[in-house]
This record gives C-alpha cells, sequence and structure tokens, in this order.
C-alpha cells in the first residue's frame, strides 16, 4: 500500500474513495473500528479506502512551543495503519 506525501500526487484522491483524517495516534480500538468502517463503505461503494494522516497533532499548531506527546511515533503509526487493511495512506500537515 503507498504512502502518499503530502498531496505530492492528487492522484490518489482520484476516482472512487471513500476516506477518513485524523493523528491516528497509538491506532486504538475506536480507530480500528472506524477504519473497518471506512473499508466497508469503500467495498459496498467499489472504492478505495483512504486515510488522511497528519504526521504532528493539530494542537501542536495551535500551541507553538509547548511539547506534545505522542503513544508512538509516525512510523510506528503508519505500520499499525497498513495492518487494518486500508487500502492508501496520505501524509498530511496540519
Amino acid at each position: 500500500m503507498p504512502i502518499t506525501e503530502p498531496f505530492a500526487s492528487i492522484d490518489a484522491l482520484h476516482g472512487p474513495t471513500v476516506a477518513t483524517i485524523g493523528t491516528f495516534d497509538g491506532v486504538h480500538l475506536g480507530h480500528r473500528a472506524l477504519l473497518q468502517q471506512v473499508r466497508e463503505e469503500a467495498k459496498a461503494r467499489s472504492a478505495r479506502s483512504v486515510a488522511l494522516v497528519f504526521r504532528e497533532q493539530p494542537r501542536a499548531f495551535f500551541n507553538p512551543g509547548k511539547r506534545v506527546s505522542y503513544l508512538c511515533d509516525f512510523e510506528t503509526r503508519i505500520a499499525m495503519l497498513r495492518e487494518t487493511g486500508i487500502d492508501e495512506i496520505v501524509e498530511l500537515e496540519f
């Protein structure tokens, strides 16, 4: 499954797509349930399932200088997202 850099290839979003957006820190059970719904809806619509993922938490943007902690690093989040079976991951910067 490809990881598209921050809209370097907007082709990632062409065609029928069901998407979700978030930081997905930890890819916990709630995230997994949401991603499963995205996959199921995409399958029902003959579309691709896409996760739009923020590398940094948006609150870091709104609180410059304040340390934001993460449950896991970005590479681990991507690996966990891959395990969910989502078709494509698009990395976003907030």
